[in-house]
């Protein structure tokens, strides 16, 4: 079958030919696309982003990876989302999507600030929310301190190296949160990751404990 760019892959199955990056978020949570070519495994429900893919089906219906996913926990919609950073700019694009047929339902757009994210983080919430007709009980006001966007960049792939459980990831880790805390002092969050990186080497025994 013939998949091209901008729509969802129908069932699970093997690239016969053409190559392209596809977004799997909806299955793994990691927001950068994946590239395929000819050999590779693809999954129904992601998103082809960009070439033209030839795919010959393997798994279709209730056998495919989603299709196990929505049984096991007994899930009708997926929220997903994808974030563009471009200097001082953010992007959010959210949908919402049917996970029997990956029917999209629902999709936005929302732009913010780089520089003031958390509050950014926040306001997409409430906009999210609002959006899907969900309720929340509102908690107290916050004071946000602005935090460098290079430093919580350093952050985030911190705790992409942590997931990855293995001892290339934590050193990894601890030196992006290390790289986070000399680009802003203040930042806590990364103070607290690179405790836990630490922590997690430790109990591995990939480093001394002196």
């Amino acid at each position: 079958m013939l998949v091209r760019a901008g729509t969802r892959i129908p069932v699970d199955g093997v690239v016969a030919s053409g190559a392209s990056a596809v977004d799997e978020s909806m299955l793994t949570g990691e927001s950068m696309p994946v590239e395929k070519a000819a050999g590779s495994e693809v999954a129904g429900g992601t998103l082809n982003t960009s070439g033209v893919l030839t795919i010959r089906a393997a798994r279709v219906g209730a056998e495919t990876t989603l299709a196990q996913i929505v049984a096991e926990l007994d899930v009708h919609y997926v929220l997903e989302g994808s974030v563009q950073s471009e200097g001082d700019h953010l992007g959010v694009a959210a949908e919402l999507v049917r996970a029997t047929d990956q029917a999209r339902l629902w999709a936005n757009s929302y732009p913010g600030d780089a520089g003031r994210f958390l509050e950014f983080e926040d306001s997409l919430a409430n906009s999210l929310a609002g959006a899907l007709s969900l309720k929340f009980v509102p908690g107290p006001a916050r004071e946000y301190i602005p935090i460098s966007k290079a430093a919580h960049d350093n952050y985030l792939r911190g705790l992409y190296c942590l997931s990855l459980r293995s001892r290339t990831g934590f050193e990894q880790a601890r030196k992006y949160f290390a790289a986070a805390t000399a680009s802003d002092p203040h930042y806590a969050r990364a103070y607290a990751g690179l405790a836990v990186a630490y922590n997690l080497m430790g109990s591995y025994s990939w480093m001394s404990s002196r």
